[in-house]
């Protein structure tokens, strides 16, 4: 162990992924509940640390509901986007949420895919085309969810969005480019009778 650090902790506060930046720093993203009164939700928290793990700035994002953070990457302005989800904005219960910021945080756009049902973007990857792929899950609760990817141009725009489906249920947990264009994804694929297996999707 080089070091450590807690961020947060005066409230409820989670890390949940995080990535180096070019000066040696890092950037993480999770969510926090800063204020506990009863009404009160969670907003996607971004901090922003030097090479020693010391808190440089941090940002929120979200609205009146409870907004979640859960993959993080650098873009090549030298900015941030991240993959959550979100029941502030959107269609229905839960919806997958992007907020791109620039290099100190600031939001440069934000957008919502999903229908009306529980649907969680678990993990963002930027292609080669400069825009980025998401991948989740989408009916989550109350029916079996599925698993789903949405490719968005530079600005956020939906450029294709693909629903993977069996009987049983699926989710999509990280994706990456493959070096032929394409995408691979992984997750758990359920398979009745309480057995779950792990689920590789090119």
């Amino acid at each position: 162990t080089l070091w450590t650090k807690v961020i947060g902790g005066d409230s409820i506060d989670v890390a949940y992924d995080v990535e180096e930046v070019w000066n040696g720093g890092f950037a993480v993203v999770g969510y926090t509940k800063q204020n506990l009164t009863l009404n009160s939700g969670y907003d996607v928290w971004l901090i922003r640390t030097d090479p020693n793990g010391n808190i440089l700035w941090t940002r929120t994002y979200g609205g009146d509901g409870d907004d979640f953070g859960y993959s993080i990457k650098k873009t090549n302005d030298g900015g941030f986007i991240i993959a959550g989800t979100t029941n502030s904005f959107g269609a229905g219960q839960f919806d997958f949420y992007i907020v791109r910021t620039d290099s100190i945080g600031d939001t440069l756009w934000t957008r919502t895919f999903g229908e009306m049902n529980n649907d969680y973007g678990w993990s963002v990857e930027p292609s080669i085309d400069g825009g980025f792929v998401v991948a989740g899950e989408i009916n989550a609760f109350p029916l079996l969810p599925d698993g789903m990817v949405v490719k968005i141009d530079s600005n956020g725009q939906a450029q294709w969005v693909k629903i993977y489906s069996t009987l049983l249920g699926e989710k999509l947990y990280s994706i990456k480019q493959s070096n032929d264009g394409g995408f691979v994804t992984t997750g758990t694929l359920y398979l009745g009778n309480q057995d779950v297996a792990g689920w590789l999707l090119k």
